[in-house]
């Protein structure tokens, strides 16, 4: 009688893709962390709501654009850095979006702008 359990055996492809799912979820989740450290949820909503109603003046307008461009950037780089780990493998991807170097800086002012609201 054999000391293995084969039931509890998991194949090899579906190692890699648990693998390849929590790399992901990872690099998303570092993404999300630094656009919620330069500007929280309450403050992204606040800023829209005041967007939307003309409730900036055109500087003010002018900043929030630059914030919802850096999201949009940051959220760009994370597809980028998923795809770069899916070709460099889970030894080599281990660290990818752990430095600030991975990411978009954030424009001139806009944690400042952030805070406002």
């Amino acid at each position: 009688m054999s000391n293995v359990d084969i039931t509890r055996l998991v194949p090899a492809g579906d190692r890699a893709a648990a693998g390849e799912a929590a790399r992901v979820r990872r690099i998303r989740a570092a993404c999300r962390d630094r656009i919620l450290a330069l500007a929280d949820g309450t403050a992204q909503i606040n800023a829209a709501a005041a967007a939307a109603t003309g409730g900036m003046s055109a500087a003010e307008m002018a900043q929030y654009r630059a914030l919802v461009g850096w999201v949009g950037r940051m959220r760009e780089r994370a597809a980028e850095i998923v795809a770069d780990a899916a070709r460099l493998g889970e030894v080599d991807a281990a660290r990818l979006g752990e430095a600030d170097a991975d990411w978009p800086a954030p424009p001139p002012g806009i944690e400042a702008f952030a805070r406002r609201y």
